[in-house]
């Protein structure tokens, strides 16, 4: 009998808690639905969010919170409290839809990823509602320029992608010229065969007169640098007189010149001599070409010199000329009239 009654006990609470378990978890369900439904009605920005139940629900619901009834100047910090729980993209359709662009572009930007804000600046800018927006900063460049500016600096990690950041940049007014123009001096531009060099020349030429000579006299005198490291002189002196390096193109000129002299008419350094007068023919530049003409006529002295014999004077006159005209108007340095003298 004792053990009947144990075994009806223990039924008896099987069936109690069977039945109460029910009633406990809806009620502890009520209480929660109840407690959100108190902090939205008390004004709480984290029960509207766990009430939603997607970022379409708590987008709407956001915007009716923060528009509807209640303190106007609370308004605004109600607005972040519910923007918070939104992704950047979310941000910005609550902030369009609050008629406020330029607060949709900037919640967009993140640091290296300015690719929407970019895009849409410019579609608002062009359709007149960025006028009055300003970055505050020391030169106040507008909201559009600033975040299309910063989209094409992001391209410059990307291979091949200087020609749309010059795009870019180039509707940005002095403020992008001044950034494409540092972009460019920047560019990896070894030597004349690079294929970069003549790109970094062509965009060059869409900036203004002042931006597009610096860039063409940062690259050139590089060039110009290398050629002299390995001996190129011929070279240096092309690149420097394109760089509108008067004194290091002429100190280039001479050394060639004193090689020629040392080796002869018939040596290395007299073929590197013809060389560098023939870069200096092509050059755009007529004011250092006139100052180096001296190269050409030292040349074809040397020139005369290998064809003149004891049965030629033709060339013997031709070579005497060239020494005469060295001297006189040639421009020759003073320091090399006697070797001109010695073997004319």
């Amino acid at each position: 009998m004792a053990s009947f009654g144990y075994g009806r006990r223990s039924a008896l609470l099987l069936w109690r808690r069977s039945r109460l378990n029910p009633v406990t978890s809806k009620s502890t369900s009520f209480r929660i639905h109840l407690g959100l439904l108190l902090g939205v009605l008390g004004g709480q920005p984290s029960a509207l969010q766990k009430s939603c139940r997607s970022w379409e629900e708590l987008f709407v619901a956001g915007y009716l919170y923060t528009r509807l009834g209640g303190d106007p100047a609370d308004r605004r910090k109600r607005s972040f409290e519910i923007a918070s729980a939104f992704q950047p993209t979310h941000k910005a359709l609550l902030a369009l839809a609050d008629s406020n662009p330029p607060e949709a572009i900037v919640v967009l930007a993140r640091p290296g990823e300015y690719f929407y804000s970019a895009h849409l600046a410019d579609l608002f800018s062009r359709a007149g509602k960025l006028d009055l927006y300003m970055v505050p900063a020391n030169d106040q460049k507008s909201l559009r320029d600033y975040f299309v500016s910063e989209y094409a600096l992001s391209l410059e990690t990307l291979r091949g992608t200087v020609q749309l950041s010059a795009d870019y940049l180039l509707s940005c007014g002095s403020r992008g010229e001044e950034i494409l123009t540092d972009i460019l001096c920047r560019m990896e531009t070894q030597s004349a065969a690079d294929p970069a060099v003549e790109k970094v020349f062509a965009l060059s030429k869409r900036l203004s007169p002042k931006h597009s000579e610096v860039v063409v006299r940062k690259i050139c005198t590089r060039l110009a640098s290398n050629c002299a490291a390995i001996g190129n002189s011929a070279g240096a002196t092309y690149w420097f007189t394109r760089a509108n390096d008067a004194e290091r193109a002429v100190a280039q000129a001479e050394a060639s010149l004193t090689s020629a002299e040392i080796g002869g008419c018939h040596s290395a350094g007299a073929e590197a001599l013809d060389r560098t007068a023939e870069a200096i023919s092509v050059c755009d530049n007529a004011q250092i070409q006139e100052k180096l003409d001296y190269l050409r006529m030292y040349s074809e002295l040397q020139a005369s010199l290998i064809n003149a014999d004891e049965e030629s004077s033709a060339a013997r006159d031709a070579a005497s000329s060239a020494s005469a005209l060295l001297g006189a108007n040639g421009g020759l340095p003073e320091a090399h009239w006697g070797v001109v003298v010695y073997d004319c």
